[in-house]
């Protein structure tokens, strides 16, 4: 998940420092701020005239400010899940079918976990499959050799679990959109608990949080 963006600025309001490869981190939940701000003509001062919009996107990272500025500060971390299920019948080597993703300047963790039954809570702490590659070494950032049991990626894990899934993924949501929240939820655990029943998929598309 390390995605190139190239933007072209013809009117060269928004943009600067145009001969620099910007190397910061950063999501594609930081695009729509971005998007927004651009349509106020570069301004972000929409984001304060509402507080759902502050819970929102008030603590992404200015996408905006980097094209202006190849110095700008971009994320700590970008994080990425998906649940890749599938019926439980054809499930046959019991894979954790939950992913967390976690990539730094200095590492890239991923975390294959599983869900306490009947909830998207994830368990952690015990049987997540782990890889983990050391980008401070050059022939990690190929992702061939896996190290899931050196220090740096137990802290990478404990990072993820301790701070990145309460505060970023279950972070809470503005009250006006709770309710939308517990019904996707409550929905998508249906499904799954119909698919596992009927077994009539061999496999079905992703679904993903960004």
């Amino acid at each position: 998940y390390n995605i190139p963006l190239i933007v072209r600025d013809g009117s060269g309001r928004f943009t600067g420092d145009i001969e620099k490869t910007r190397e910061q981190l950063f999501s594609s939940v930081d695009l729509l701020p971005m998007l927004v701000s651009l349509g106020h003509q570069g301004s972000t001062d929409w984001l304060h005239t509402n507080p759902d919009w502050q819970q929102l996107y008030g603590r992404r990272a200015d996408l905006l400010a980097c094209l202006r500025d190849a110095d700008a500060p971009g994320r700590e971390y970008v994080v990425f899940t998906t649940d890749e299920f599938f019926p439980v019948n054809m499930n046959y080597l019991h894979a954790n079918q939950h992913v967390v993703g976690l990539v730094t300047a200095s590492g890239k963790l991923g975390a294959y976990c599983r869900w306490r039954p009947g909830t998207t809570e994830l368990i952690t702490q015990a049987g997540e499959q782990v890889e983990y590659f050391d980008y401070t070494n050059d022939q990690a950032r190929l992702e061939i050799h896996s190290t899931p049991d050196s220090p740096k990626a137990h802290l990478a894990l404990k990072f993820l679990f301790d701070e990145v899934v309460p505060n970023e993924l279950e972070a809470p949501m503005p009250k006006a959109l709770e309710a939308a929240r517990a019904t996707a939820r409550k929905n998508f655990l249906k499904y799954m608990a119909l698919a596992d029943v009927s077994g009539l998929f061999a496999g079905l598309a992703p679904f993903g949080n960004g």
